[in-house]
């Protein structure tokens, strides 16, 4: 059995200097591993519902989440805002 989540990371920043490494991450909103399974047909498809961009330099945390209603949501220390889709897609690491 797959697990219900499959959780990635990536380190965009230099771990000594703090600085961004300006890499530029593209990515799907859905993803199945299902080539990468002994047992395929367990599962395996995996849909992106949250985000978590990290600016180190200024340790700020904020999040990008979809609730199941298919909305984005960007939330800081500030507030929560809605935001589009493509908004998701651009979002700075």
């Amino acid at each position: 059995m797959t697990p219900e989540l499959f959780i990635a990371g990536f380190r965009t920043f230099d771990e000594f200097t703090g600085e961004n490494l300006g890499l530029k991450l593209e990515f799907p909103h859905k993803i199945s591993l299902k080539p990468l399974m002994m047992t395929p047909e367990e599962g395996g498809n995996y849909e992106l519902f949250g985000m978590i961009p990290v600016n180190k330099r200024f340790r700020r945390f904020t999040a990008l989440v979809k609730k199941p209603d298919g909305k984005w949501y960007h939330m800081t220390a500030q507030g929560i805002e809605e935001v589009p889709e493509e908004k998701v897609n651009r979002a700075h690491f």
